[in-house]
């Protein structure tokens, strides 16, 4: 069986080593080989402004440093207009949460 890689590139933000693990290992049996890893909001925003990427997988809990709703406001206040990344999406990964949680990321 042939083995599929697809080339989008992956940034990969959970402040739990054993997770990112387990989420790495399963987007590279999906096909995804360039995933980057990081554990915290400093790091996520530094990644940003030194490489594209396509996919942005982010643990809503994130606490270090800066919240994952307070990155995505800065990425959508930091690169606006043109100057915005072409990031196919930013996906926010949670295991606890309430409807009215889904509802405030919902967009």
């Amino acid at each position: 069986m042939d083995q599929i890689i697809i080339s989008e590139r992956v940034l990969l933000a959970d402040d739990r080593v054993a997770q990112q693990q387990v989420t790495k290992s399963l987007l590279k049996t999906l096909g995804y080989h360039k995933i980057d890893l990081v554990d915290n909001g400093g790091d996520i925003l530094e990644a940003l402004r030194v490489r594209h990427y396509d996919i942005i997988l982010l643990k809503v809990g994130i606490v270090a440093e800066i919240t994952s709703e307070e990155i995505i406001n800065h990425i959508n206040e930091q690169w606006e207009g043109p100057e915005l990344p072409a990031i196919v999406a930013i996906i926010t990964l949670n295991t606890n949460q309430s409807q009215k949680d889904r509802l405030k990321w919902y967009r």
